[in-house]
């Protein structure tokens, strides 16, 4: 997913979208009218990319609602800087899922859970609520 970022930073480059949406989105329709690859290249990458993050970032914890809301995140008729932002946050995001799925490998290899120090026990539980 980092990777593809680039690739898809790079099409946006392509584009050669200015700062108004309306804009971008008439000239983009004029393009893709009159056989330019840009836009389509743009919206390939962009869609594969809205998936990869659904799949690396989101899964389990996202709805379908907002997984589809999700690719409006990346329309063609952005800015450059709506595009830019959301890929930057895109990646902080999966940095940070990098980060803590490594760290949870890192306690598995040392025989350690990897809950919170202050988890809450089985015992205390069971104290407090009853059972076996």
């Amino acid at each position: 997913m980092l990777q593809h970022a680039t690739l898809l930073q790079q099409a946006l480059t392509a584009l050669n979208n200015g700062d108004q949406r309306t804009l971008n989105g008439l000239r983009n329709a004029f393009k893709t009218e009159f056989g330019s690859s840009d836009v389509t290249n743009f919206n390939a990458i962009a869609n594969a990319y809205n998936h990869e993050v659904t799949s690396v970032i989101a899964k389990g914890h996202m709805t379908d609602k907002e997984v589809a809301a999700g690719d409006a995140t990346l329309p063609s008729k952005a800015s450059p800087q709506q595009i830019l932002g959301a890929l930057n946050a895109y990646r902080a995001l999966a940095t940070s899922k990098m980060n803590m799925l490594q760290q949870q490998v890192q306690q598995g290899m040392k025989g350690k859970p990897n809950f919170p120090a202050n988890s809450v026990s089985v015992d205390s539980l069971v104290k407090k609520y009853g059972g076996r």
